[in-house]
């Protein structure tokens, strides 16, 4: 097993990542109201990646800083936040769907893009709500 790469941040600046989450999900919001599947469907995918950096800021004092997000899974299980699990859920979700929504050929539905906004935003909240536990 490769070796998982972070970098260190210090918890206090875990704000800053949130901060940026919610201002992409501004993003995935404008990209549905103007029909622009892949701006919403890119955002989503970036604000969720954001929101964990929040959440793994907040709890471990590090983000994942590798080119595969799905270590960002690993780091979240191994926090003590009782949102793990349901962090872990949306993330997984969202991150099934980004090779597909970033680099591949083809347009994303406004339908696509909808249901990653729900799992960006249900992930958002729960990373919300954790941070002010």
């Amino acid at each position: 097993m490769a070796r998982q790469r972070t970098t260190d941040v210090p918890r206090g600046r875990s704000h800053v990542y949130l901060r940026r989450a919610e201002q992409l999900m501004k993003g995935v919001d404008w990209g549905i109201e103007q029909g622009n599947a892949n701006v919403a469907a890119v955002n989503a995918v970036q604000a969720s990646i954001s929101a964990v950096d929040a959440f793994l800021v907040h709890h471990l004092g590090k983000r994942s800083s590798g080119s595969d997000h799905h270590e960002s899974l690993n780091l979240v299980a191994n926090s003590s936040s009782p949102a793990k699990r349901e962090i872990g859920q949306h993330l997984q979700r969202v991150l099934d769907r980004k090779n597909e929504v970033e680099y591949q050929d083809r347009e994303v539905a406004l339908g696509d893009s909808k249901e990653l906004a729900k799992h960006a935003r249900r992930l958002l909240d729960a990373v919300r709500k954790d941070l002010e536990e």
